[in-house]
This record gives structure tokens, sequence and C-alpha cells, in this order.
């Protein structure tokens, strides 16, 4: 069988599954390391033995290689099934021509980067990185209320309170703030009824940017004093540290291609719902 030219299906599949806006790409294949650089007058490639080495431009599934007055043309169809309407910025998989050459390829994608590999195969049996350079993305700070945290005081029964300087004021007639330190969450309270009250209610965290941290409900939660929920008298003080359930945001967005921004853990809006504390007669 004659020697398979895998770097040249490699440009092939970069070209068509690279951004628009890129010109000019790594491939890693064969544990080589090749470079195209976009020129008027096609894809130049220079870190290639003499034979490989030209200007490579594709048409349909043809890749043209010329340079010092000759001319190489492979045709991809050959290895590859290219079916007619292909999203190539989105395929994730590609087909290969006949059963010899192995199973589907594989193309998984990152930002910057695209790997090409095949659970067994010819062609990339050993994965091939496409990469090419990327902007970096400046950390953002929000500025004011997200709108999607705004909308929740319309909500019936909620409450929007900002934190500033690590805490939310909130003076209700039995809880008075809460602190927020790292992942500690206390909160304060203050009983300014005639009754003995009892705190009862749901508290959602949210970032600058209006993403949901973290929430509790005081059901789950380590208890006024150390002891336990409990009731406060009339006039009394209490506080306790509540149980807030963090949601890992960093891991969830770990394979996205969505930057999070540097101060994207600081709790900056306290939602409180079904504030409704549990009261009884004082003695």
């Amino acid at each position: 069988m004659a020697m398979i030219p895998i770097h040249v299906i490699a440009f092939f599949i970069a070209v068509m599954t690279v951004p628009e806006d890129v010109n000019q790409f790594t491939i890693g294949v064969q544990g080589k390391t090749i470079r195209w650089t976009q020129e008027e007058t096609g894809w130049h490639a220079v870190e290639l033995p003499r034979d490989d080495w030209g200007v490579y431009t594709v048409n349909g599934t043809q890749v043209t290689i010329a340079g010092e007055g000759r001319t190489m043309k492979t045709d991809v169809g050959r290895f590859l099934t290219v079916p007619e309407g292909v999203d190539w910025k989105t395929a994730t998989q590609l087909s290969v021509a006949h059963e010899s050459l192995g199973e589907p390829i594989s193309i998984q994608r990152q930002d910057g980067k695209i790997i090409l590999s095949q659970a067994k195969g010819a062609l990339f049996g050993k994965p091939a990185a496409i990469s090419w350079p990327v902007a970096k993305k400046e950390a953002r700070h929000a500025v004011g209320m997200p709108e999607a945290v705004g909308e929740l005081k319309h909500e019936p029964g909620a409450m929007v309170f900002e934190v500033k300087d690590g805490e939310a004021t909130v003076n209700e007639i039995l809880i008075k703030r809460f602190a927020v330190g790292g992942k500690t969450v206390t909160a304060s309270y203050q009983n300014k009824s005639e009754l003995k009250m009892r705190p009862r209610y749901t508290i959602e965290l949210y970032n600058p940017y209006g993403m949901l941290l973290g929430e509790d409900t005081t059901g789950n939660t380590s208890g006024l004093f150390g002891d336990g929920p409990g009731y406060i008298e009339p006039g009394d003080v209490g506080s306790e540290e509540l149980r807030i359930k963090w949601y890992p945001v960093d891991r969830i967005l770990s394979k996205s291609a969505i930057p999070l921004p540097a101060d994207w853990q600081n709790v900056k809006w306290i939602v409180l719902k079904d504030n409704n504390p549990r009261s009884l007669k004082a003695k």
C-alpha cells in the first residue's frame, strides 16, 4: 500500500475547520510540527521535507502543492467521506472512505485547538493537534446590577441586597445582616417583634455577572449558637453560619470556551426568598 499523506489530510481538515479569521496554524502530526501561513496564493508551508514544501491550496477535496516548478495533487476524498452540506465548523466526527482506514475520525474542539483522533485507524490512531494563536481575553468587570438579578425583585416575596465590604444589610423584623467571607456566610438576627421567632427563608448568592454561585434554606443550617435552630426571644440577638450549597461553576465550564472573569467567585448580590419566620407567643 502506498504511503498515506497524513499531513496533507490533516492540512485539509484544518483549513475546513479552523475559524475563518485564522491566517496561520500549526499541526503536530507523526512526531512533526508543521506551520502554515496564509498568503495571497494559498497556504505556505516551510517546515517540511523538500518534496512536500510549497504553497498548499484546496479545491473541493483536492489539495494541490505547488513549488519550485512542480505541482503535486492529492484527492483527500480517497481517504475521507465528505458529505455535502457538512458544517465543518461544528462537525465532531468524520467518516473514512473505506474500512481498511479504521474507525471514524473524532474532532475535539478547545479554545485555539482541534484534536483529531481515531480509536483505531491508519490515519489518526496517533492523535494530531491543530492549533492557532488566540487573542488573550482581558478580564471583565461587571458594572451595576445584572438584568436577570434585577428581575428577581419583581418575584413575589423576593428581596435583593447588594454585598458591600463583605456585608449585606437587611434590617427586617428578624434578619439584620449577612456577612460573606470566602465560602463562609453568616446570618445575624435581631428579634424586633413581641413574639419569639425562628428564622425560615431561602438565600441565593450571585456574583457580579448574575451567575448563581450557591444557595441555602434555613432548615439546612448549622443552627443558632451552634446548638441547632431555635427561637429568639423578643429583643434578643443571634447568629448562625449557613450551610451554603456552592455550585462548581469553574468545573462546569472547564471544558468550554467560555472564559471566567477574574472576580467570578465574588458574591455581589444576595437574593432573599420565602422570608417567613415562625413565631410563638413570648412568655
